[in-house]
């Protein structure tokens, strides 16, 4: 990881260096990469990639400047998701006219081509100069650019954001993909949270759901009363400690099938469960996502009320857990099951 950071250290490093402040046209100063933890940001995108990307935004921006002369100070905060799709803010020094066509230059560089990033967004800003650079604009201190918008989301939440939730109240899904991508069982009876309470639950699961977690961090994660599903209490039902839990056995339709879950009910318990889920469930490998169809199907067929978000899939390659969320003094997990060997059964005639 160091390699990467010192990578793109580099390459701002030559970017400043190299730039010498022309009397017209654009000059990248800085490069800014401290909208997320320098791990996060090495494991959604390679060195190579981002080099060149940001090398072609560059190019755009030298071209449309080429005969500005006007001094300005420009910061161009960049976003991409994945699917390579880009969004990019402008933080000027100044208030541009009508005329300069700005909007031209954010559709050129929303049409580059972007990198192709996984596990979540990532975001960067080029600071650069028009025309040398506005001499009374206040001097840079390190922090990533924030754009107007991103400032009005971050000073309407309760609570301190981090990039990824920030992000998707900034740049929510569209709701064209969204739907394209994920669909509800007719009638099934579910109701879909706001992006960003959906994002603050991602996040929950990808901090705090760890084999490494503290116990405080674990029952932050879960309700005192939590209910485990089948397919996942088939797999940790004969774990010594669990043996020793003789209240809370459920039985849990799925159709024509009765299968065993458990509620555990106390803080105790919660982390008695804990310890044996995470031996038989690898926590550092799971992509967090939506429920297919026919997994809402199977969660719709166990349960007695409506469906609400967030609720997700946590996958990896032996597992399908899924997690659902209520509001319990902040989002807590209120059931959990793994659907990996889990399947829907015809009532016979």
């Amino acid at each position: 990881m160091k390699t990467f950071v010192a990578s793109l250290f580099a390459i701002a490093w030559c970017v400043t260096a190299s730039a010498v402040e022309p009397a017209k046209g654009f000059a990248t100063a800085s490069l800014n990469i401290g909208y997320m933890p320098d791990a996060e940001l090495g494991r959604r995108v390679t060195v190579p990639e981002l080099t060149g990307y940001i090398k072609k935004l560059e190019a755009e921006c030298t071209g449309f400047f080429a005969s500005t002369n006007t001094p300005e100070n420009l910061d161009i905060v960049v976003a991409v998701k994945p699917g390579k799709v880009s969004r990019v803010w402008f933080i000027s020094s100044r208030i541009p006219l009508a005329a300069e066509k700005r909007d031209q230059l954010r559709a050129k560089l929303e049409g580059v081509a972007a990198p192709d990033v996984s596990g979540g967004a990532i975001a960067f800003a080029i600071e650069g100069k028009v025309a040398g650079g506005d001499p009374k604009s206040p001097k840079k201190t390190g922090a990533p650019p924030v754009p107007a918008g991103w400032k009005d989301a971050l000073t309407k939440q309760d609570h301190a954001m981090q990039f990824d939730e920030m992000l998707a109240t900034v740049w929510p899904d569209s709701p064209a993909s969204a739907k394209q991508a994920f669909k509800v069982p007719e009638g099934v009876k579910y109701k879909e949270a706001t992006a960003a309470v959906n994002e603050q639950a991602k996040q929950l699961l990808l901090k705090k759901f760890s084999a490494k977690s503290t116990d405080k961090d674990v029952l932050s994660i879960f309700t005192t009363k939590l209910i485990c599903g089948p397919g996942l209490w088939s797999e940790i039902k004969d774990d010594k400690e669990m043996a020793k839990l003789t209240k809370g056995n459920v039985n849990i339709h799925v159709d024509a099938q009765t299968l065993d879950g458990k509620l555990f009910q106390s803080p105790e318990e919660v982390m008695l469960f804990w310890k044996a889920f995470v031996k038989v469930v690898d926590t550092g490998s799971f992509k967090v996502r939506k429920l297919s169809e026919e997994e809402i199907k199977i969660f719709w067929a166990m349960i007695s009320f409506d469906i609400e978000e967030p609720l997700y899939i946590l996958e990896s390659p032996q597992h399908k857990i899924l997690v659902d969320f209520v509001s319990d003094g902040g989002l807590k997990i209120m059931w959990i099951d793994d659907f990996q060997g889990l399947r829907m059964k015809p009532k016979t005639p």
